[in-house]
């Protein structure tokens, strides 16, 4: 899917809740559905579906849901302003930039026994966030919070200040998840190629 940029409408009025998938080449039901279904029971809460790879929900979908592929960077920044919550899955570069923000995400980690990534790390870093109260891990539905909080006002908590300090492991996982990914992605395009090439000398 291309990741040209998507206009995005928000209301300025009402609650806003925003669910990432991430940018990872694996798709992510499990979150796609979880938007679906939380957007369809709160008719009065706009609901932004960031779906990367996943494939979108089957249209029409509820009119208070938006389903962007990707975000810009400006339209990351407008949403951090105007959500009061967002659910993500369990990579450290998304979690950490809207905890700067002020928020307090909901991470439903990737699992690789669903076929939504290639191993647990996304799982142990989003209990080490929960630990640090930087985040806390959901399993469903019913795992948020109703009535939703107030809009965050650009005022960390007092664990996010503390990022700082724990940021060499928070930085050094980001980077080793993007190390990751890069080569998993090249050793899939190694191995397709491979396969045409002896079928092809066959």
């Amino acid at each position: 899917m291309s990741r040209r940029e998507t206009e995005l409408t928000l209301s300025t009025d009402g609650p806003c809740v925003v669910f990432m998938t991430g940018t990872h080449h694996l798709g992510f039901p499990r979150m796609v559905k979880m938007a679906l279904d939380y957007a369809q029971r709160h008719p009065a809460v706009t609901v932004v579906l960031q779906s990367g790879s996943s494939s979108a929900p089957e249209k029409p979908f509820p009119a208070n849901l938006q389903v962007i592929p990707y975000l810009t960077r400006q339209q990351s920044e407008h949403l951090q302003e105007q959500a009061s919550l967002l659910i993500t899955q369990g990579g450290p570069s998304i979690m950490m930039e809207w905890v700067r923000s002020g928020h307090h995400p909901l991470v439903l980690p990737r699992r690789p026994e669903l076929g939504e990534h290639v191993d647990e790390h996304q799982v142990r870093f989003a209990q080490f966030a929960q630990r640090h109260g930087l985040a806390q891990v959901i399993e469903d539905l019913t795992d948020i919070p109703s009535p939703l909080p107030a809009r965050a006002q650009n005022s960390p908590s007092a664990a996010a200040l503390q990022i700082d300090t724990i940021g060499s492991p928070i930085q050094s996982a980001a980077n080793l998840q993007n190390l990751v990914s890069s080569l998993i992605a090249a050793h899939r395009g190694n191995f397709e190629d491979n396969k045409r090439r002896i079928k092809n000398e066959r």
